[in-house]
């Protein structure tokens, strides 16, 4: 493949140049430049693999010139050529930008030409990396997951716009603080001793996550539920170079999740335990009483002529009343007894794990004084009564059907 080189240098130069590219017997297209804004607008048209600059007659003697050429044409190296006595102030060019300096009295021509050679494949090779680079940043930027990636020590060397968000936590205000610091995370304890996510991938070197339930403490002292994935990073001599975390907010989800949860096991109206709850409680208590040799009983509770305040009063009033019942029936049992809403004005008590001293029958009249009591519906007294039935448990061959 053809290398088009760019030479900015002595019209009496041009035959040297000439000579040496030929030697090689390599394709190459050389173009002569006497200006820098000749080169400057030949790149403008047509790109090029490289640019030569000649420091003979002391070109660029102005190094703020240079680095102005250096930013019109920074998408493509500039080697500098000259003779060992100009070496030294070459330094100062490649501390502006270009990417190296050749001899041009050389005894082997055939060196330089190689170096030239070098410099172009280096430098192809650094732009697709910083392309690379940029698209992945972009791609890191764009994404709506939290991104943070450490060193080998646990400090933050990268955190995304999102993880900004959910953090609290600036980039540069992260950048080398400890992961535990950024991310603080609070883990259920009935999980044992759980650490850091980061650090349990550095520490065995394989990708990790957060158990379920963990909640991200921001800056501020605000809590999010997140959920995440930690992998560490390996470079490609097998040494740990640090861990990258991904993570997303998942408070909506976990909330809806109770909230179902919950729809599943309680009454909408009374907000009282339904059915499925309730037999999950009483199989339970059943297993209990088997195994301590307690007793356990069940009331079933019946409201008398609530049909005919439903139908007379409205559903709306009707639904008000079977709220205020369920309350004052919670409010006259234990805190380990389950009332229940079996469906319309019929509702179950269970009363587990009973001590020979626990007197049923008064807390069954007691039910039902808070049932009698009269209730408050948009500011009018409603009274009603209730029937109730009790059923106690032998102490043997117990199942919850029976």
């Amino acid at each position: 493949m053809t290398v088009s080189v760019l030479i900015l240098c002595g019209i009496s130069e041009n035959a040297t140049f000439l000579d040496h590219f030929s030697a090689t017997g390599r394709p190459w297209r050389l173009s002569f430049f006497s200006t820098a804004a000749s080169v400057v607008s030949h790149l403008e048209k047509q790109l090029a693999d490289v640019i030569i600059v000649s420091m003979a007659r002391g070109r660029f003697k102005d190094l703020r010139k240079f680095v102005e050429f250096h930013e019109l044409v920074s998408f493509t190296p500039i080697l500098m050529v000259g003779t060992e006595l100009q070496s030294r102030a070459a330094k100062l060019f490649v501390t502006c930008g270009a990417q190296g300096f050749v001899p041009v009295d050389s005894k082997d021509q055939r060196i330089g030409i190689q170096v030239i050679r070098d410099l172009i494949l280096d430098f192809r090779l650094k732009r697709e990396v910083e392309r690379s680079n940029v698209r992945a940043g972009a791609t890191l930027n764009a994404i709506s997951d939290g991104v943070v990636s450490v060193d080998a020590y646990g400090n933050t060397d990268f955190i995304n716009p999102a993880a900004e968000v959910l953090t609290g936590w600036t980039s540069s205000e992260a950048k080398g603080q400890s992961i535990a610091k950024v991310m603080s995370i609070e883990i259920d304890d009935s999980l044992g001793d759980e650490s850091h996510p980061v650090h349990a991938a550095l520490q065995t070197r394989s990708a990790t996550g957060l158990s379920a339930g963990a909640v991200l403490i921001k800056r501020d002292g605000t809590r999010v539920d997140i959920e995440d994935s930690v992998a560490p990073i390996i470079d490609n001599h097998g040494n740990l170079a640090g861990a990258v975390m991904v993570f997303h907010d998942v408070s909506e989800a976990r909330a809806m999740k109770v909230k179902m949860t919950y729809l599943a096991e309680y009454d909408y109206l009374t907000q009282l335990p339904n059915r499925v709850l309730f037999q999950d409680r009483l199989e339970q208590a059943v297993r209990a009483a088997q195994r301590d040799n307690h007793r356990l009983a069940v009331m079933f509770i019946d409201l008398d002529n609530f049909k005919y305040i439903n139908d007379s009063l409205g559903h709306t009033v009707g639904d008000q009343l079977l709220f205020a019942v369920a309350g004052a029936m919670t409010r006259s049992v234990r805190a380990s007894d389950t009332v229940c809403r079996q469906g319309g004005d019929e509702f179950v008590v269970l009363l587990p794990a009973l001590q020979l001293n626990d007197n049923v029958e008064f807390i069954a009249k007691k039910i039902l004084e808070s049932i009698n009591a009269g209730h408050q519906v948009n500011q009018t007294t409603l009274y009603i009564s209730a029937s109730i039935g009790i059923s106690f448990s032998p102490l043997m061959h117990l199942t919850p059907k029976t």
